[in-house]
């Protein structure tokens, strides 16, 4: 018996809308990248930028492979191998991408937290080293998949995400994962939250790049909750016949559309950023021009 699926024109439209905002948030990830300033504060920031940018252009092109696959040509297998194995592809950036955050969010609490250990003990670990780190976990996740759990890309015609690509082996490790990465991120938003809510009205801090990381932490985090620990509930709790997640990859959908929204804001954080910094200097160049004067 086939599995339910949405109408195809459904589908097509929120394939479609998917590519939109994958398409979208990559551009937006790029422009953010090339505004935002590369010093030592800022460098997890860029590169879960650059992650993000890169997750928008392979969801991207996964989405499109879906639609040329379900619609146009459903009987090249080539085409089905490259449609799962770019699922996997964003799926592991994705997941790097998720580190990152969890990453941003420890090193945001220990730096609202105790400021003086932040400065202290940070400098003593470089960015290249968590960078290079991360990198090399996305490649153990293949080692994962293609070694440990001996992966074969032997699935059913209709399946074209990895949730039904991948085998009883990876899940056992893919399923724990989000826990272990959405979980401690989850928990050290709220704490980071809390207390900035607690030193708002107390203190004010003079250090514009840490006020505007946690703006930027909090953001990356607010979008992960709403876009994928409430999406992978509402997909678990209320999609029990598999409607949706049969129907294409409707998860990558919102995940995208999530990024879309994410990086507006980010953009526009930036932006503001950007125009406050250029003021003062403007302020002082007529300064000096009117004493040269």
């Amino acid at each position: 018996m086939e599995a339910p699926r949405l109408s195809g024109s459904l589908v097509l439209s929120i394939n479609l809308f998917g590519v939109i905002c994958s398409t979208f948030s990559c551009i937006m990830n790029i422009f953010i990248l090339k505004k935002e300033k590369k010093n030592n504060e800022m460098v997890l920031f860029c590169f879960r930028y650059f992650l993000a940018a890169v997750y928008g252009l392979t969801v991207a092109i996964h989405i499109l492979s879906v639609i040329l696959y379900n619609f146009y040509n459903q009987d090249n297998p080539d085409l089905h191998a490259f449609t799962v194995l770019a699922a996997f592809f964003s799926s592991n950036i994705l997941t790097m991408r998720g580190i990152v955050t969890l990453t941003i969010s420890v090193e945001r609490v220990v730096a609202v937290c105790s400021p003086m250990v932040f400065r202290y003990y940070r400098p003593m670990i470089p960015n290249n080293v968590i960078l290079t780190l991360i990198l090399l976990y996305g490649l153990f996740e293949y080692l994962i998949l293609f070694a440990i759990c001996d992966y074969h890309l032997n699935v059913s015609y209709n399946c074209v995400n990895v949730g039904c690509a991948m085998n009883s082996c990876f899940r056992l490790y893919f399923r724990p994962l989000k826990l272990i990465i959405y979980g401690p991120t989850l928990l050290f938003a709220i704490i980071l939250s809390l207390k900035l809510i607690c030193k708002a009205g107390k203190t004010t801090n003079k250090d514009p790049t840490m006020n505007r990381a946690n703006r930027l932490a909090l953001i990356d985090v607010i979008i992960i909750f709403f876009f994928d620990v409430l999406l992978s509930i509402f997909l678990t709790v209320f999609d029990q016949n598999n409607l949706l997640t049969n129907s294409g990859p409707f998860a990558s959908v919102l995940r995208e559309l999530g990024c879309s929204i994410e990086a507006l804001l980010v953009f526009r954080l930036v932006k503001q950023k950007s125009n406050v910094t250029s003021t003062p200097t403007t302020s002082k160049l007529n300064v000096l021009v009117k004493s040269v004067k």
